[in-house]
C-alpha cells in the first residue's frame, strides 16, 4: 500500500501521530536510535508549536517560521500584518490578538483533535549560519538590543566569529543550547520510556520548500498561501566564509540532524 494512503487511514480523527511524512517523497521519516535522545532531558527548552483552528505548527527555529507564521497571520488579520514591516511582531503573539488570532502553546504532546500538524527541517550547516547571521552578526548592529539572553546564557558572545562560534557549540552542554541550535532531531521525535514518538505528521524541506508546501495544501484543509517574499533580513547580512575545520565539526555535532535528512531522498 502507497505509505501516503496508509497514513491517511491510519490518521483517523482522535488518533495519535504514529509516522513522520515528508511531504516532497511521501517517505515515512524514522526516529533515530533510541539513545540518541538521552539528552533531550537535559535541554532546558519546549517544543512550540502555533496553532490556528485545527492546523499546528511545530516550530523549529531558524526553519521558515516567520514566513509560515506571517502567512497565517496575514490573511486572519490582514489589517495588522499584511506589512513585511510588522512581521517580526508576529514572534511575540502569546495570547488571542484583537479577540481572534492565534495561541502559542508550550507542551509535550499536540491535542487528539489537532489533526494536522507539521514542521520543516533545514540543512544544518544553513540554519546554524542564518543562527549566526541573525543573532550573533545581528546583535552588533547600530539599533540592536543585544543578544537573547538564551543564547547571552549559552556563553555566546557578538563579537565572536563564525569559527568562534562553532567551536563554542560544540563544547557546551546540552542544558545550555538554546532553541536555535538544538539538533532538529531533538524536535521531530521525543523518547518516552522505550518508545520515540513523532511529534508532527507532515515533514517539509526548507530548500524545497514552496514545491512541498503546495502538496501540503492538498492535504491540510485551509492552508494558506507562502508570502512571496522572506520577512527576516539576516540572509542580507554580510556572508562569512566557513573554514574546513567548522564545517566538520558542524558535521559531526549535527550529524542525527543528517541522519534524519537522508530518508527525505526515499
Amino acid at each position: 500500500m502507497n505509505y501516503l494512503v496508509r497514513l491517511l487511514r491510519e490518521w483517523s480523527p482522535g488518533s495519535p501521530v504514529r509516522d513522520c511524512l515528508n511531504v516532497g517523497t511521501n517517505c515515512l521519516i524514522e526516529a533515530l536510535p533510541l539513545e540518541r535522545y538521552d539528552c533531550q532531558a537535559e535541554l532546558s527548552i519546549n517544543r512550540g508549536w502555533f496553532v490556528f483552528d485545527q492546523i499546528a505548527f511545530l516550530m523549529v527555529p531558524k526553519c521558515a517560521c516567520t514566513s509560515i507564521k506571517m502567512a497565517f497571520a496575514a490573511r486572519l488579520r490582514p489589517d495588522i500584518f499584511s506589512d513585511p514591516s510588522n512581521a517580526l511582531s508576529v514572534h511575540g503573539l502569546d495570547a488571542p490578538h484583537g479577540g481572534r488570532f492565534v495561541r502559542w502553546e508550550q507542551r509535550s504532546s499536540i491535542r487528539a483533535e489537532l489533526q494536522h500538524s507539521f514542521c520543516v527541517l533545514r540543512d544544518p550547516v544553513a540554519r546554524f549560519e542564518s543562527f549566526y547571521r541573525d543573532k550573533i552578526l545581528g546583535a552588533r548592529m547600530a539599533n540592536a538590543t543585544g543578544l537573547h539572553s538564551d543564547i547571552a546564557r549559552a556563553g555566546f558572545d557578538p563579537r565572536m566569529s563564525l569559527a568562534e562560534c562553532v567551536r563554542h557549540l560544540v563544547a557546551i552542554p546540552p542544558q545550555l543550547w538554546d532553541q536555535h541550535i538544538v539538533p532538529q532531531y531533538l524536535f521531530l521525535h521525543r523518547a518516552v520510556g522505550t518508545k520515540r514518538v513523532p511529534m508532527a505528521k507532515f515533514v517539509l524541506k526548507f530548500e524545497s520548500l514552496g514545491e512541498e508546501w503546495g502538496r501540503l495544501s492538498s492535504l491540510v484543509p485551509d492552508l494558506p498561501a507562502l508570502p512571496g517574499n522572506r520577512f527576516n533580513t539576516a540572509g542580507a547580512r554580510k556572508q562569512e566564509a566557513m573554514d574546513q575545520d567548522s564545517l566538520a565539526k558542524l558535521h559531526d555535532f549535527y550529524r542525527g540532524d543528517f541522519n534524519i535528512l537522508s530518508q527525505f531522498h526515499g
